[in-house]
Parts: structure tokens; C-alpha cells; sequence
């Protein structure tokens, strides 16, 4: 199939299944060999739905051999088509990103590798302790010291003596979970083990702050852990795991609870031996900590992630009697009274108008992103806002925006053209270019990651859907 077959066989199916009243359809596309995503619609808000089959065969032929392709389809009622596609980098089918620092992470999401060992979990040669083999039951031969050792030695830790004497008396399970042996222990480690919610989310655009688990204070607020090591699986893909590096109310050698798709969930108990019998599952231990709102919510100590729903006028104010909220996302509101909220990390507010001034100086804010206010922000209030490390203005107007450079910490920046030429920030580890089209997120790049030549923008065009 040629690129004008592709294309027009997509554009008539569009164009004969526009809604009454449409005058635009658009499709924004990012391609690759495992298939394509992006946005679609006609322009008076109707959904666009066309065959899947027409829209891989245009995604085969812009490809042709290539890692991925983006491509932006218009197609107009008068029957005019006009397609823009490029093969190169950085490109997604809104935005044009360029990574500056690649270990860079957010606050709660180190990479691996990167948190030291405790002293604590230093290997030795000691067999296991007798205390706790005569507190396990022997079930069968077990595995051998020499086994363990061995298993330590590739770990890069001791583990718990309790689980050393679980693993010497033959036992495979405890309480409803399966133990690992020792040759699983050494291959979890490895990046085909069970992940933690986030290990494998490098890109810093779009990860939340992380929640504190419950008794909080007791379990580090990260993603992810060098130092927690699954030992046992559950039926359901869920696993228990010792933390051997605690947050300072914490104990080392802890069990915590996670699941192969969230972030760690819960603390279970204060060690392996806690994990004896009679211990019993108490769902005690599992706090919902995220909240969806469609009126004012009430006191929880746990919540930490609101999406709140309302609608209409908002005071922040009344989130207050949620004193542990770290995360907060007001969604298609219209008057937002704003509130230094204590605690807060995350805020991102889509409202038709809201001050921001009862934030300047807000010391513990590091992620704000603004869309739909029918105002202009004065980026010196938002300067004011020390901690901020990533920012999103591209969906508001922004007055005197040269005062961004003031912040000492940014580091993950979305504004759009006009905003990029009116100021300069070099140190950033990621930036980004929101609201544009192909050829200006093109432009961008070569304007400032021009090291990489390999952009070219090819356009095709027809009057109408029968050329």
C-alpha cells in the first residue's frame, strides 16, 4: 500500500463518518511496531472513531523500517487533507520532550542502585543463629548454610536469621504465602523480579509523590528500595518483603506487603519472626490512601491523593481537615480559592480562575501544573515557590515568565512556544513543549537539542478526498 492509499482510505472513512455540524476532524498519532496511541476528535467535540485496520496500515507505511513515527492527519468537510509525519526522536503526539539528564528522578523515586547498604545487612561467614532454629520447627532437611551463604554472597546481604532458620528447617510456606527459595531470592534481584509500583517508570514527566504508609513514619517514602528483599508470594501476584533500610520510627528486618502493580502497600509486621504462627492477615494494616471527591471531603488522616470532582467554586480551605494530604488534583472547577495547604507536594488546578497568591512561599511544594484559567499567572508569585521542581504552565498565559529562573530547584519544565522564547532555563533535567504543532515541536528541538540532525518534517497534501 502507498502512502497516498493509506492516507486517503483513512481521511474517507473520517470524512463519512463526521458528525453533524463538524468543519475539522484532526488525528495526533505516535506509531511504533507495538502499536500506536494518541488523540483524535472532530472539532465540535465529537468522539472520532474510525477502523483500526485503516489506521495500522497509514502507521505501517510511515514507519517503513523506522522505530516509531508521528504523524498529525487533518481532514476538513470541504474534503482538503493535509498530513505531517516525522521519524525522529522526542517526538510524541502532543509534546516534544528533551531529556537533559537521564538518572535524573523525581522526590521518592530513586534508581537502582542508588541508596547505600545499611551496615547492619553486612554478609558474614556466622552460621545461623541457634535462637532461631530452635523457634522454627524442623519440617525436612532444608538447605544448607553453604547454600544460604552462597545465595548472600550473589544478594549482596544477610538475611534475617528467621528466615536463614526457615530456609535450614525445609519449611516452604508461611501463613498463606509460598516462600521463595534461595535460588528465587538471587533471581528476584535481578530486573526480571517482582517490581515494586514504579521501578520500571523512568520518565520524570508524570510520576505523583509517594504515600506514607501507614502507621506512617515506620516504612521510607519511596517507590522503590535496594534494600527491600522479597521472600514470599502470594496467590494473587502479591509478595512479602523485609525492609532492611526503615524510615527513622521504623524497625530493620520489617515486613511489608506489595502487589506486582502498586506501590508498596502496607506494613505487616515488625520482622520475619513476628510472621510465626499464630500470626494472622489483619486487614487493619491496608489504608486507602487515594480519595476521588464530588463534595467537600471528610477528616481522614489517611488520605493523601485527592482527584477532586466538584465542579463549580472550590475553596482549598476545606481540604484542610485532611492533614496529611500530599497530592492534590482539582479537576474542570471554576472559582478555586486557594490555601496554603501544609504538607502539600503535588497541586495541579484545571479552573477557570484561581489566585495564587495564598501559595507564595509555600515550603514544601515541588510540582505545580496549571490548565484552563481564563487569567494571567505572574510567574513571580510562582518564584516565590522555592522547592518547586516541576512545573507545567503551557495551558495558561504566564506575565513577567523571565522570573522562573529565579527557582533554585526546577528541573522538569512544560510551557509552550511563546513561553519558551520569553526565557531561559539551561540547568533543567527535562523540558518540555506542550500545545504545539508538529512543525513548532520540530523547530523546538532543533532549537535546543540541536545535536541531533535527523528531523525532517514530510507533508502530504490533497484538495480533496478523490486526488
Amino acid at each position: 500500500m502507498t502512502l497516498n492509499e493509506a492516507v486517503l482510505a483513512l481521511a474517507r472513512a473520517i470524512h463519512a463518518n463526521g458528525p453533524e455540524g463538524w468543519r475539522t476532524a484532526t488525528i495526533s498519532m505516535r506509531c511504533t511496531e507495538f502499536g500506536h496511541g494518541g488523540q483524535s476528535g472532530y472539532d465540535n467535540r465529537s468522539w472520532l472513531s474510525v477502523d483500526h485496520t485503516l489506521q495500522t496500515d497509514l502507521a505501517t507505511v510511515l514507519l517503513n523500517g523506522e522505530s516509531s513515527a508521528v504523524y498529525e492527519l487533518v481532514v476538513r468537510s470541504t474534503g482538503e487533507v493535509r498530513l505531517a509525519y516525522t521519524n525522529a526522536s522526542g517526538v510524541g503526539p502532543s509534546s516534544a520532550t528533551i531529556m537533559r539528564d537521564k538518572d535524573f528522578r523525581l522526590p521518592g523515586h530513586p534508581l537502582p542502585g542508588s541508596i547505600p547498604r545499611p551496615e547492619h545487612a553486612r554478609i558474614t561467614d556466622a552460621p545461623t543463629d541457634p535462637a532461631a532454629l530452635a523457634r522454627v520447627p524442623k519440617l525436612g532437611d532444608g538447605r544448607s548454610e553453604e547454600d544460604i551463604l552462597a545465595a548472600e554472597r550473589e544478594i549482596g546481604f544477610r538475611l534475617p536469621e528467621v528466615l536463614r532458620a526457615l530456609h535450614r528447617n525445609g519449611h516452604t510456606e508461611i501463613d498463606q504465602f509460598m516462600l521463595a527459595t534461595v535460588e528465587e531470592l538471587v533471581e528476584w534481584r535481578g530486573e526480571d523480579g517482582p517490581q515494586f509500583g514504579g521501578w520500571n517508570d523512568d520518565e520524570p514527566l508524570d510520576l505523583d509523590p509517594v504515600p506514607d504508609v501507614w502507621p506512617h513514619g515506620h516504612v521510607k517514602r519511596l517507590c522503590r528500595n535496594d534494600w527491600w528483599l522479597p521472600f514470599a508470594y502470594g496467590d494473587n501476584w502479591d509478595y512479602l518483603a523485609v525492609d532492611l533500610d526503615p524510615a527513622e520510627q521504623g524497625r530493620p528486618g520489617q515486613i511489608i506487603w506489595f502487589d506486582d502493580n502498586t506501590e508498596m502497600a502496607a506494613l505487616v509486621a515488625d520482622s520475619v519472626d513476628s510472621l510465626l504462627p499464630p500470626w494472622t492477615w489483619s486487614d487493619d494494616v491496608l489504608r486507602n490512601t487515594a480519595l476521588v471527591l464530588r463534595e467537600e471531603p471528610a477528616p481522614d488522616p489517611h488520605i493523601q491523593e485527592v482527584n477532586a470532582n466538584q465542579g463549580g467554586d472550590i475553596d482549598l480551605a476545606s481540604f484542610a481537615v485532611l492533614p496529611n494530604l500530599r497530592d492534590l488534583r482539582v479537576n474542570q472547577a471554576g472559582r478555586v480559592q486557594a490555601t496554603a495547604l501544609p504538607g502539600l507536594e503535588a497541586l495541579r488546578v484545571d479552573a477557570r480562575e484561581f489566585d495564587l497568591a495564598p501559595l507564595t512561599g509555600h515550603p514544601t511544594l515541588w510540582s505545580l501544573r496549571l490548565y484552563g484559567l481564563q487569567h494571567p499567572v505572574d510567574a513571580r508569585v510562582i518564584a516565590t515557590m522555592t522547592g518547586l521542581i516541576r512545573l507545567d504552565l503551557a495551558g495558561v498565559e504566564v506575565t513577567n515568565i523571565e522570573a522562573l529562573q529565579e527557582l533554585p530547584n526546577l528541573k522538569v519544565v512544560t510551557l509552550n512556544v511563546e513561553q519558551w522564547d520569553g526565557v531561559e532555563l539551561p540547568n533543567l533535567a527535562v523540558a518540555v513543549l506542550s500545545r504545539a504543532d508538529l512543525a513548532q515541536r520540530l523547530a523546538w528541538l532543533d532549537r535546543y537539542d540541536p545535536l541531533d540532525r535527523n528531523r525532517e518534517l514530510h507533508v502530504f497534501e490533497a484538495p480533496n478526498l478523490e486526488a
